[in-house]
């Protein structure tokens, strides 16, 4: 069933559409949906079409003299799914950590300015000699200023991110790997633990001091290494192990001596090393002038104040902060103006809670106005462990699960005014009222755990219909064994899942409890590798979220589908050639994490993952021909995140919810086409003020 009201006069439709919803608030309930339309002046030859939504709001409306036409949106005649409920938006996003933000990822120039680069450069001399390893000549000093410049784009200088990964990076990681086995044989025989010396921690080391080179053109000739600098590459080699025969290796104690000389041998594979890299680094400077990128990335995540500056009581936005990424975020929030709203990598909670609080939302319960601060919310340091689990987890007060020494806080620059990273719930109060908060760790508390909120439902007019709102992140990876891990973390907290929900059911004042899962799950939907013996129903997605946790995820517009061919490119062969992607990133040589560099990544990774009482609707995200060179100009490379009007490297997920199941919303999908073909019929053939009731 469905109600058209088709009004000539604005003023006299608004107040009749106003006592309508009056006189009648059953009419949703009993209509799939009841669209309004205003129509202005006609001639006879006018024809107008106009997008309105499931509660008659006039969207858009345009008209045109002679010429038949139509501005509509998917889903201007959106049902409410046969149960009388009304729909509510919900978004989920990885708002990418403060401490996290500036580790060297590609963003677009500001205004997409034009990138210009030297024709004949000594970063594609040395990629043409197979050496970019070499210290510059005199005459490659002078060259690139001397020669022409030539119009470059993203693509192009993103590809040579990937480039310096693989003709560079790769080969010295695999070149140090052999220097540290080589190092970890001891005098007796005995050798250090496989851990000790790992290639990923050198090249960190040499990653930094590159970086602290920038200012001096990336002359590293009197850098020198020291304990400290190589910390993280020094600090397993506590043990040997020594083989006996017809036994078990014995393991001992590494003595002072030896440890001496190891420290010795690694400072000197880090300053070996060192060179190689500085020098391609330079070649690629001078192709690119890195400081340009360095400077946008800057400008793009700038954060314009700290965890600990926010918790103070005299705290106020400066003029200039208004403008900073903190601020950019809450506004896109703001845009997209969701009833429930989920963020992951949220260091700056406090931030969130004061600016959304400003408009409305909030992150605790009725009544209870308590501000957060680090020391009540897992921010101050605490070893990993069951006291940090307990503190961690049993204060209910905030809508927030915090990782217990996070890598946002571990890689801030000024770790004692930093946070941890966590998930978060926020709600509208005017919509909701949370009557319970809950939380749990995974069994990693490093990698945090799952929020939740029991969301009663002010807009349900006593119907007692509830929303269990989640919130989470699992950790990343490609590689099988990393969606393992994300799958037992979801079977880890299932049946704490199904505990609550149970327990929601349970309560007096809701009738109907719908679950809402929003989570970043590192993890495409349909990942699979059958090389590595994973199939896609025993995927994280398929095995934990569907079938443990028996929630469905949203599926893509129909003009925004997957293709169904699938693409292998970037060690994936299992995502489709065409994709609609959340993420699309890379880091580049600002990064003091060489082993990530050039590690480029096009996926659907966030869900907005609902039960059986719920259904989404539809959701576009921009897709991208994964198949389609990097230089080209519809390449995803031209669309990289973080940018500045995306301060993220994540796309927020929105999708509006409504009550009923799919089998309730199929039953309507018949009315609906029914309900548009007639509506345009109506609307083409009217030249005249008319007031129709139509129920085809």
């Amino acid at each position: 069933r469905f109600l058209i009201l088709v009004s000539q006069n604005p003023q006299r439709f608004r107040a009749g559409s106003a006592k309508m919803r009056q006189t009648h608030p059953h009419t949703h309930g009993l209509f799939a949906a009841a669209v309004v339309i205003t129509v202005a002046s006609l001639t006879s030859s006018s024809k107008v079409m106009v997008t309105v939504d499931s509660e008659g709001r006039v969207q858009h409306q345009a008209a045109s003299g002679g010429e038949a036409f139509m501005v509509r949106s998917d889903d201007f005649l959106s049902t409410s799914g046969g149960e009388g409920g009304s729909d509510f938006k919900v978004m989920t996003w990885n708002i990418l950590a403060d401490g996290l933000s500036d580790d060297g990822f590609v963003v677009p120039l500001k205004g997409n300015a034009e990138i210009k680069f030297p024709k004949e450069n000594a970063w594609d001399t040395g990629l043409k000699s197979e050496n970019p390893f070499k210290s510059l000549t005199a005459a490659e000093e002078l060259s690139a200023a001397s020669k022409e410049l030539v119009t470059g784009s993203m693509g192009a200088f993103i590809a040579d991110q990937e480039n310096i990964k693989k003709v560079v990076y790769d080969k010295i990681t695999k070149t140090i790997g052999s220097e540290c086995d080589a190092a970890r044989g001891l005098a007796d025989g005995a050798t250090l633990e496989i851990n000790c010396c790992q290639s990923k921690d050198l090249m960190k080391a040499i990653g930094i001091k590159v970086a602290e080179s920038a200012d001096k053109k990336y002359d590293t000739s009197s850098s020198e290494f020291t304990s400290k600098d190589l910390k993280s590459a020094l600090k397993k080699c506590l043990k040997a192990e020594k083989p006996v025969k017809e036994e078990e290796p014995a393991i001992r104690d590494i003595t002072n001596e030896e440890k001496v000389a190891f420290t010795e041998k690694v400072m000197g594979i880090a300053k070996r090393n060192l060179p190689n890299v500085a020098n391609a680094v330079k070649r690629l400077d001078q192709k690119w002038t890195l400081k340009i990128f360095g400077d946008a990335l800057k400008e793009t995540v700038e954060w314009g104040s700290t965890a600990a500056d926010e918790e103070s009581g005299d705290f106020k936005l400066s003029k200039e902060q208004e403008g900073k990424r903190g601020m950019r975020l809450v506004k896109k929030i703001l845009e997209e103006n969701p009833d429930i709203l989920a963020t992951q990598e949220n260091d700056h909670y406090r931030f969130f809670q004061d600016q959304l609080g400003e408009k409305g939302y909030r992150t605790t319960k009725d009544g209870d106005d308590s501000k957060y601060t680090r020391a009540v919310g897992c921010g101050v340091d605490l070893e990993p462990g069951e006291d940090a689990i307990k503190k961690c987890s049993e204060d209910m007060t905030f809508a927030r699960i915090a990782k217990i020494t996070s890598n946002a806080k571990k890689f801030a620059k000024d770790k004692a005014v930093a946070d941890n990273d966590g998930s978060c719930l926020f709600w509208k109060a005017e919509r909701f009222s949370a009557k319970k908060i809950m939380k749990t760790y995974f069994g990693k508390v490093t990698e945090g755990g799952v929020v939740g909120a029991l969301l009663a439902d002010k807009k349900d007019e006593g119907k007692g219909k509830c929303i269990v709102a989640f919130a989470t992140h699992l950790p990343s990876g490609n590689k099988v064994e990393n969606e393992k891990e994300r799958l037992d973390f979801v079977k880890a907290v299932s049946k704490w899942v199904e505990d609550e929900v149970s327990a929601a059911s349970e309560e007096s004042d809701c009738k109907s409890v719908g679950v809402v899962w929003m989570m970043d799950g590192n993890s495409y939907q349909d990942f699979e590798n059958e090389k590595k013996g994973l199939k896609k129903g025993d995927n994280m997605y398929h095995a934990g979220i569907e079938k443990l946790l028996h929630l469905q995820n949203y599926e893509m517009a129909d003009d925004n589908k997957d293709s169904s061919e699938l693409f292998d490119a970037d060690g994936r062969s299992d995502l489709p050639k065409v994709m609609a992607s959340s993420v699309n990133k890379i880091r580049g040589v600002e990064s003091v994490q060489l082993t990530k560099i050039g590690e480029y990544q096009l996926d659907r990774i966030d869900y907005i993952a609902v039960s059986k009482e719920l259904q989404t609707s539809k959701v576009k995200l921009p897709a991208f021909d994964r198949s389609l060179p990097r230089n080209e100009e519809g390449s995803p490379y031209n669309q990289i995140l973080p940018s500045y009007e995306n301060p993220s490297d994540h796309l927020p997920v929105v999708s509006t919810i409504a009550w009923g199941s799919k089998s309730d919303s199929a039953a309507h999908s018949s009315i609906q086409a029914l309900s548009k073909a007639t509506l345009l019929l109506l609307l083409l053939l009217l030249s005249a003020p008319a007031l129709l009731l139509l129920r085809p």
